[in-house]
């Protein structure tokens, strides 16, 4: 066989390789779930109020989110307050609050139609004690297939959850309880 010939064969069983591939992962990605649902709960020592101050204002963020670089203002959506959350590894995310109701439940939903995940983020909090309970829920879609596979392989979505009730609680001063 000419080395032109064993290239060609290369070059084609390659293509042919990678095709088969995508072609396999866009099969399995779109057999899997679009939507995905993750739920924490944390008791605090603090009351809703506080827990509440925390939560509410996103420009407060960078102070006490490790993961967050920046803040920036972005166009309202519907009238509601929409911002960008600019993250250390360069992610970005656009946020707007779609509902607020001091200090028990705080919502707010993904703005980025074109973004990896779409969905809300929920904190619903309830006086427990002498402090309170504090329950993160994040609903969410992943729409492109194999982007949909490589978030069920590699991404736990509850442990974004967990991150963020361990990182209220170090600005709190406090470990909090996380259930799961």
């Amino acid at each position: 066989m000419s080395d032109r010939a064993f290239t060609i064969r290369w070059v084609l069983g390659t293509a042919l390789g990678a095709t088969a591939v995508l072609l396999i992962t866009a099969a399995v990605g779109s057999r899997l779930p679009a939507d995905y649902a993750a739920t924490r709960t944390a008791c605090f020592q603090q009351s809703p109020e506080v827990l509440w101050h925390l939560l509410s204002d996103p420009e407060a963020g960078p102070g006490w989110r490790t993961d967050l670089q920046r803040i920036e203002r972005a166009a309202n959506a519907s009238g509601h307050a929409c911002w960008r959350e600019v993250y250390r590894d360069g992610r970005t995310l656009t946020l707007e609050t779609i509902e607020s109701a001091p200090p028990r439940r705080l919502v707010r939903r993904v703005c980025d139609p074109d973004g990896f995940v779409t969905g809300r983020w929920c904190a619903d909090l309830a006086p427990s004690g002498d402090g309170c309970r504090l329950t993160l829920t994040e609903r969410g879609r992943v729409s492109n297939p194999f982007a949909r596979l490589a978030f069920r392989l590699l991404v736990d979505p509850a442990e974004s959850l967990d991150s963020y009730l361990q990182m209220a609680g170090n600005r709190l001063g406090e470990r909090p309880a996380i259930v799961r």
